[in-house]
């Protein structure tokens, strides 16, 4: 049946509440219409009204958790204007925590997926996590004007805010063992946001 918080959203939202949450701890061979239907309380025939296939719903579970990063992202470089600019970068950090947040499996689907290779990895990769992570790296040469960064290593940056940003949510069952607090908990989660939110402050203030 549908999770509590799940109750109250249309059809549509509460197969991909459900679909998000299987696939990211069963990867998508391991989970099958049934199961998401199963969990969602409603039949095989009526998820089809919504999704033609597990594939389109594998992908707009994807697209949930990283259209808005992207568009973040884009968004952070089209106030920018070419302008060498990086003080928005711990709001950028900030927002990008908490829209990860707002969808938890998401992240443990995408460490699933990379530790285990599965079919749809070279997809993953070729349609969302390159090009998030180009268009990180274009803000950075567009605006970083600290001298700390020579330009080769900007795709590390950008990458280490992307393991700090999805291993928090993806491993906040970890967290929660080895913390005794839940990661994902409005207090806990505020103080890794903050963090990581001045790391990238710390990281553009100029070089002495």
């Amino acid at each position: 049946m549908a999770e509590p918080e799940d109750r109250d959203l249309p059809t549509r939202e509460r197969i991909l509440a459900a679909a998000e949450r299987l696939f990211a701890r069963r990867g998508f061979s391991g989970t099958s219409i049934r199961d998401i239907t199963d969990a969602v309380g409603i039949k095989p025939p009526a998820l089809y009204n919504h999704f033609p296939n597990k594939e389109d719903l594998y992908a707009e579970v994807l697209a949930a958790s990283l259209r808005p990063l992207i568009e973040l992202i884009d968004a952070a470089a089209d106030a920018a204007d070419g302008a060498p600019n990086i003080e928005g970068a711990d709001q950028i950090v900030g927002r990008g925590m908490d829209l990860l947040r707002e969808h938890p499996h998401g992240p443990a689907l995408l460490m699933l997926e990379g530790i285990t290779g599965a079919d749809h990895l070279a997809r993953i990769a070729r349609d969302w996590i390159r090009p998030l992570i180009e268009r990180g790296v274009s803000v950075l040469k567009e605006n970083d004007a600290s001298g700390r960064w020579s330009e080769d290593v900007y795709p590390n940056v950008i990458w280490m805010w992307f393991c700090s940003a999805f291993g928090h949510v993806a491993l906040s069952a970890l967290y929660a063992e080895v913390f005794d607090e839940d990661g994902l908990a409005d207090s806990p989660f505020a103080r890794h946001r903050d963090f990581m939110a001045a790391v990238a402050t710390a990281s553009f203030e100029p070089k002495r």
